[in-house]
């Protein structure tokens, strides 16, 4: 893994390259004076980045786009599975027992198969 000061390092290392070849490139037509800057172009494609993600999470914060941690957890089959949890857990009265249904056991068969 490399380390951060490495990072850091090649990052400035890549901004001052691209501020030197800029600096070297010919202005051919210039509209505005801040044109002749070098590195204006890299720094208005950085700022310009920024503000987009900075807007983007804004956006997604404020008109509810972005979804909770835990939204992929919350899908059909695990309500189904908590439905089915609470429902065994309704059936429990409030001593810890399980309540009587009204359902009977199916009739006690003899030993060769027919009902008694």
């Amino acid at each position: 893994m490399i380390k951060r000061s490495v990072c850091i390092a090649l990052l400035l290392l890549a901004a001052v390259a691209v501020v030197v070849a800029d600096s070297l490139a010919p202005r051919h037509d210039v509209h505005f004076f801040w044109d002749n800057f070098p590195g204006w172009s890299a720094l208005y494609g950085f700022i310009s980045c920024i503000a987009i993600i900075f807007i983007s999470k804004f956006l997604g914060h404020q008109f509810g786009l972005m979804h909770r941690i835990d939204y992929y957890e919350n899908n059909d089959s695990h309500k189904a599975d908590k439905k089915k949890e609470k429902n065994s857990q309704s059936e429990i009265n409030s001593h810890g027992e399980t309540a009587k249904t009204s359902q009977q056991p199916p009739a006690a068969k003899d030993a060769k198969g027919g009902d008694e």
